[in-house]
């Protein structure tokens, strides 16, 4: 169910996730409804809508999905039923196998504008009519979509709950925001989540620049992530706790620095041996029961969030809260607070909008785009790479591109 309505949305919807200065045409959005009985079967609507930054050339089944990943949970404990489930199997096949598509096609009613539309799966941006209500429906749920100029766009992408109302499908704005940063939030961000939420273009600003600026790397342009051997970036792969040491270390400006800390599931030659016992010896990361450290484990939006503020606490700050976002899902009791306020406060991370209030889902895990865009506001990066590398499986319309091409800073001559 998680994968069902992804899929489903990026193959009725195209994001685009440039600048606008980088194109001369209107930009446009998409408000994206979904209607129908949740799994106590009470009527409920939810709506989305896309990046403002959507242009004619766009495929429909783009990014979307993508953007949407970090909304997969909340959707699935929403919309828990058979009918749509019955849609995931066919929609599966399909987008492995486009021979597949027709039988999917089949699945669908509503307007015959928009199933004629949805027969080629290479229909574009431009096949939908400015400011047009399309309808699709399967079993008891129905969805409307509408392309609307980005002039009047306002908030942000992703997705707002209208709970028992049906009145506005089709033109509920609403808007969420990832951290992963991504989003997230990145926001987007992150964990199980892809980013799409972290993120899509926002505005990099870094409040405290100058107290960050004593620990880490904050003038350079020198990369501080890799891609994988094959030469892909893998933008929604989790990251792992050895991998996020790694990569703090790169950023750190003195690296002289007495190991007072080890743990036993790091021995010594293990491949990021010195970068997490010189983290965990600054008191930037800790370790579990037992004195080990768990490498290998995918790490969740608070750890990472933790990690990335505590170079403030190395940097002299008493990690003060003034004006910071509240989230419903992080109590002020809870073990990572001070870190996750801070870092909101400070534009860091952003969470996701749901009805009238927040979430952060801190337990989620963290992909890899998300952390590059987390971390590129954190240091103030914002110019890209002169000569940068370039990734086959990161399109240049995708969220996070300008993100990742930072990160990674450079390709060698």
């Amino acid at each position: 169910m998680r994968r069902v309505l992804v899929i489903l949305l990026a193959a009725m919807v195209a994001i685009a996730a440039m600048p606008l200065a980088a194109y001369a045409d209107a930009t446009y959005y998409i408000q994206f409804t979904i209607t129908g009985p949740d799994k106590n079967g009470v009527t409920q609507n939810a709506s989305f809508q896309t990046s403002k930054y959507g242009f004619d050339g766009n495929s429909l089944l783009s990014d979307l999905g993508m953007l949407l990943v970090d909304d997969q949970d909340s959707l699935k404990n929403l919309f828990a039923t058979g009918s749509l489930t019955q849609l995931k199997s066919k929609l599966k096949a399909a987008m492995n196998d486009k021979t597949q598509w027709p039988a999917f096609h089949a699945m669908l009613g509503g307007d015959a504008d928009i199933l004629a539309i949805l027969e080629n799966m290479d229909c574009t941006f431009s096949d939908l009519k400015l400011n047009h209500v399309y309808a699709i429906t399967h079993g008891d749920y129905s969805f409307t979509l509408v392309k609307k100029s980005s002039e009047n766009y306002t908030g942000s992408a992703g997705l707002i709950y209208v709970s028992n109302n049906t009145s506005d499908s089709g033109t509920s704005g609403g808007s969420g925001s990832g951290t992963s940063g991504g989003s997230g939030s990145s926001g987007g961000t992150s964990g199980g989540s892809s980013g799409a939420a972290e993120e899509t273009k926002p505005v990099i600003v870094i409040p405290d620049s100058e107290r960050i600026a004593k620990v880490i790397d904050t003038v350079s342009n020198k990369g501080y992530i890799k891609g994988r051997a094959n030469g892909d970036f893998c933008p929604l792969d989790y990251i792992t706790r050895a991998e996020v040491c790694v990569i703090l270390y790169r950023l750190l400006l003195d690296k002289d620095v007495a190991i007072t800390r080890t743990f036993s599931d790091v021995p010594e030659g293990y491949w990021a041996a010195t970068e997490i016992n010189t983290l965990a010896s600054l008191g930037i990361i800790d370790g579990y029961a037992g004195g080990v450290f768990k490498p290998k484990d995918e790490i969740t939006r608070a750890a990472f969030t933790k990690m990335v503020v505590s170079l403030l606490s190395l940097a002299g700050s008493e990690l003060l809260i003034e004006n910071a976002p509240e989230f419903r899902d992080v109590t002020t009791s809870y073990w990572a607070y001070t870190y996750i306020a801070k870092a909101a406060e400070l534009g860091w991370i952003g969470g996701y909008t749901v009805g009238d209030s927040r979430e952060f889902r801190p337990v989620n895990r963290i992909n890899r785009a998300e952390v590059c865009a987390i971390i590129n506001r954190m240091i103030g990066r914002t110019e890209l790479p002169s000569n940068p590398k370039t990734f086959p499986d990161v399109a240049e319309n995708y969220w996070a591109r300008d993100y990742i091409v930072m990160a990674a800073g450079e390709a060698e001559q």
